[in-house]
């Protein structure tokens, strides 16, 4: 979260909105709309699943939960068909494999580092690679071989 970001939006709106409503006004704001234009409908697209994963069709409130929407001009209409846009999207895949890989090193990705990250970030976005290539990829990489652990 960022600390200079006025979200009082959520305090005071209408304690039965859904997320959807109550992103769209956070989306009304232009120091917000940047970043979640591109955001909102990636955890809107998810909204059917609740904290623990499980699927779900009503919020607590008795509210329908409404899927779909449009990422990046591609338009969808579930979480099946959302994941198949992101799955052809190489940025995602990079954002993700950056993420993974600090949580596996258990620091953030250093200018050092950038090579290794960027050779491991190459294999791991082609088509044909699964979570678990990945997750191979990192454990033989420099990037968690040389790694110095905080012991």
């Amino acid at each position: 979260l960022l600390a200079n970001v006025d979200r009082t939006e959520f305090k005071t709106a209408d304690p039965n909105a859904t997320m959807r409503e109550r992103m769209a006004i956070h989306r009304a704001k232009p120091e917000c709309a940047g970043c979640h234009t591109e955001m909102d409908p990636i955890g809107l697209g998810l909204e059917n699943y609740d904290q623990l994963g499980r699927v779900r069709e009503k919020y607590a409130n008795g509210r329908e939960i409404v899927l779909g929407g449009s990422l990046r001009g591609t338009d969808f209409k579930n979480s099946a068909e959302l994941v198949a846009i992101i799955k052809e999207q190489d940025d995602y895949k990079r954002c993700i494999t950056r993420n993974l890989v600090v949580y596996a090193i258990g620091r953030t990705v250093t200018t050092a580092d950038e090579c290794s990250f960027q050779q491991l970030g190459a294999e791991t976005v082609k088509q044909d690679k699964t979570f678990v290539d990945f997750v191979v990829a990192t454990v033989k990489s420099d990037l968690f071989q040389l790694n110095t652990f905080n012991e």
